[in-house]
């Protein structure tokens, strides 16, 4: 059972399997599985034989032969790629022969080195590309590990003490300026984001749509649908605005899975969205009228049958021999005539109705 509301909205008790959502993941550039605990305790045991002023080569051993046993048994369980256990293998291996040659403050250092250079690998693949931050951060932690390498050697010349001194002040100031950096760049990308994409639905907003048009119409054609959603206010008026919220976020998304990938689809402001595509208008409303058939299930359970309005400009036959923003303003104003047009001859076919919710019907 369903009830008719005003331009083709209705809304019905019955319930239906949801339509799955076309969602945007982020996928990670590459899988680095996180290491066991194991593994992060023998490097802390390493670190603490070393504070403890452990003096004997024996601990050393018995904590790089453990150490190396369970990089190999994690690499073979977690099915990793060779290059990370035999990293970490050649890491032990190094321990084990400094503490062989009495110089166990090496042995602490490979460790520390061993783990800042994971970290530069890791975060060069996981922060965002492009970005100076993440060439800073990776470059100071890289050579952060530098300087844990070659301190054990320095430390046995005097006349090198101020100058390490220097470069590891130096490291700290570089790398709070490079995070400090990077999480600028995030705020800015981030307000960017915000001011050309519109907050419920992540679609580009007017102000990035009118770029998207301008750059058609430079390459000589455009074709804009513009489209509104029929008896929206009835459904704010009976279900509430955040019923309202669902039924733009899912019309969104599907109106996004119609179009291609070099095509946009905006939202406008309120229940109006605007595609701009290279290709036959009528055709894509067809399409776009058939995808709308499907009834939107709300979180409720309460089924909202949409249909939509739709008017259609194209460039240059709408454009009145104007480029740039005046040709912008003529081929909004074509399509808008066009779709409120086609939405008054639908209101005198179909007549008024009211839209109510069946649910408090039922329960009367």
């Amino acid at each position: 059972m369903s009830e008719s509301a005003p331009g083709g909205l209705a809304l019905s008790e019955e319930r239906a399997d949801p339509l799955a959502s076309i969602l945007a993941r982020k996928q990670p550039l590459r899988d680095f599985p996180p290491a066991k605990p194991d593994v992060h305790r023998k490097f802390v045991a390493l670190e603490c034989l070393y504070g403890m002023e452990v003096a004997q080569p024996r601990p050393y051993w018995i904590c790089a032969a453990v150490g190396a046993g369970i990089s190999v048994t994690v690499a073979v369980k977690l099915r990793r790629v060779w290059m990370i256990p035999v990293a970490q293998v050649l890491v032990w291996v190094g321990v084990a022969y400094f503490s062989t040659q009495g110089n166990f403050r090496a042995c602490a250092y490979l460790g520390l080195a061993a783990t800042y250079v994971a970290a530069a690998v890791h975060l060069w693949f996981r922060l965002r590309r492009g970005s100076l931050g993440r060439i800073g951060i990776v470059a100071s932690l890289g050579a952060w590990a530098a300087t844990f390498l070659v301190h054990p050697w320095v430390f046995n010349s005097p006349r090198y003490h101020g100058l390490a001194e220097s470069i590891w002040g130096l490291q700290k100031f570089f790398f709070t300026a490079a995070m400090l950096l990077f999480l600028l760049e995030e705020e800015m990308r981030e307000n960017t984001h915000l001011a050309y994409h519109d907050q419920l639905t992540g679609l580009p907003n007017r102000r990035l749509m009118e770029q998207c048009l301008l750059g058609a119409i430079a390459k000589g054609h455009a074709t804009t649908l513009m489209m509104d959603i029929n008896g929206f206010k009835g459904v704010n008026d009976s279900l509430g605005h955040l019923a309202g919220d669902e039924i733009l976020r899912e019309i969104a998304l599907r109106l996004k899975s119609i179009l291609d990938t070099n095509e946009t689809l905006a939202r406008l402001g309120g229940d109006e969205f605007l595609a701009i595509c290279n290709r036959d208008p009528e055709t894509l409303i067809e399409s776009i009228h058939g995808l709308m058939r499907k009834p939107i299930t709300l979180g409720n359970g309460t089924l909202i049958e949409v249909s939509l309005s739709i008017g259609s400009s194209t460039f240059p036959a709408d454009g009145k021999g104007a480029t740039g923003a005046e040709a912008i303003r003529h081929l909004l104003r074509a399509a808008d005539l066009r779709m409120y047009s086609g939405k008054s001859e639908r209101h005198q076919q179909r007549g008024k109705a009211s839209i109510f919710d069946r649910r408090a019907d039922i329960r009367s």
